[in-house]
């Protein structure tokens, strides 16, 4: 399965369609919602998705969300008005949302499904150690 897996990357310059849509917020104001981000984000098409990003703790916003677009010609619209723009007095920068890919952010997660055959492949091995692991009855 490492199918497109080294197309990633391409700096600023990734269009927004091969995210389907997706961006990536960054910089949001800690008292923005994500109706706030869906508002500001809407006004460039039709948005399917604003999520902020929550402390699990506290609830409260830690400054980055997502917003994905119907249409990501939309999104691409949007990445041009509103990357290093202000919004809630704040400097937010927009970004195509990538997926996780090895070496990216959390890449290590992204990572682990690509090797799932291998892992597949170990589980057998684990049954026939087991016994060994036990002190026999």
């Amino acid at each position: 399965g490492g199918y497109g897996g080294d197309r990633g990357g391409g700096g600023g310059g990734g269009s927004a369609t091969e995210s389907g849509g997706k961006l990536f917020v960054r910089g949001l104001n800690f008292d923005s919602s994500e109706k706030d981000v869906e508002d500001l984000f809407i006004k460039f098409g039709k948005v399917t998705e604003a999520r902020v990003a929550t402390d699990r703790e506290t609830g409260s916003s830690r400054g980055f969300g997502f917003v994905t677009f119907e249409d990501p010609r939309d999104a691409d619209d949007a990445i041009r008005q509103l990357d290093n723009s202000e919004f809630m007095g704040r400097t937010i920068f927009v970004q195509v949302s990538k997926p996780k890919a090895p070496g990216g952010g959390g890449g290590g997660y992204g990572r682990l499904s690509s090797y799932h055959p291998q892992l597949f492949c170990m589980s057998p091995v684990l049954t026939i150690l087991s016994p060994f692991a036990m002190p026999p009855a």
